[in-house]
């Protein structure tokens, strides 16, 4: 039977619309995306949590400004008889509210801690920004060792998920003890690539957090922790990073997701964590009375 040309025709435009639509469509999204990509990355929570005090420590509260006019806040949480300080770093969601229980495992080993809120997150001021970050890492930093008088030589970075990326970047910047990074990516542009592979990640996206490539230029030590059943970042990412840091140190594979980060490792690998600590920190040993296994 022959299709009446009125039909034909009607076909025929659909056929033209729907080639013409879906590219506009696709350009539509990526659009979208590009234009608000900052969402994506970064999920910051302006209420806190808790506080140390609520846990019963003693603690600074801290008010720091950046060279680009930023007020960050901080909690610096001192340890009697430090033998030296970490530098704590989270990731992407949240406040270092979130983080405070998790990285208090530090702490409980006899060292003294600082936390900060990157611009836009807590109440720290501001918008986050990759470039933004780095600048505030860096103040974090320059307290510890310009207020503080603390030595490079004291420091240990530690660097969660995303921030991992800053830890990275400050370790190559300033050289200090050691670095931790747990559950963190090869870089940013790896992960969003393997999530979203249709969308021209790797062109489009303006951050980068690209961790893979400054290993090769850290002369700090270097541990690598990540969870096997890490579904946000999986452990791939940790294995290559590993390779990358050509680390003497083994990579510890923690039990859990995304979100087993210190305690998981302090729980799992007591003696591996004190060991790396006790290298870095240059420390004959380290408190025997503090159970890193303890809640």
């Amino acid at each position: 039977m022959t299709v009446p040309y009125t039909v034909q025709q009607s076909i025929l435009r659909l056929l033209r619309v729907s080639l013409i639509g879906l590219p506009l469509s696709y350009v539509t999204v990526l659009s979208v995306v590009y234009i608000n990509q900052s969402r994506f990355v970064y999920n910051p929570d302006r209420t806190m949590s808790r506080d140390p005090a609520q846990m019963g420590l003693a603690y600074d509260d801290l008010w720091l400004t950046t060279p680009d006019g930023e007020t960050l806040h901080a909690w610096f949480i001192p340890a009697p008889g430090a033998d030296g300080t970490v530098l704590y770093l989270y990731g992407k969601g949240g406040n270092m509210s979130y983080a405070l229980a998790d990285a208090l495992k530090l702490n409980q080993l006899g060292l003294n801690l600082l936390m900060v809120d990157y611009r836009g997150y807590g109440e720290s001021s501001g918008s986050p920004s990759e470039q933004g970050m780095y600048t505030d890492v860096q103040t974090a930093w320059d307290y510890l060792t310009a207020t503080r008088g603390i030595a490079a030589t004291q420091i240990v970075i530690v660097g969660y998920s995303m921030g991992g990326g800053v830890a990275a970047w400050l370790t190559e910047q300033t050289h200090p003890a050691g670095l931790i990074l747990i559950n963190t990516f090869t870089s940013l542009k790896d992960r969003g690539s393997e999530l979203y592979p249709y969308l021209f990640v790797r062109q489009l996206m303006r951050y980068h957090y690209p961790i893979l490539e400054r290993l090769p230029q850290i002369t700090s030590p270097i541990l690598i922790a990540h969870a096997r059943d890490d579904r946000t970042i999986p452990i791939e990412h940790g294995y290559r990073l590993h390779a990358a840091a050509a680390s003497l140190f083994p990579l510890l594979e923690t039990d859990g997701g995304h979100g087993a980060g210190i305690a998981a490792l302090a729980r799992q690998y007591p003696h591996e964590l004190q060991a790396f600590l006790v290298t870095v920190l240059q420390q004959p040993d380290m408190p025997p009375s503090v159970s890193p296994m303890g809640d």
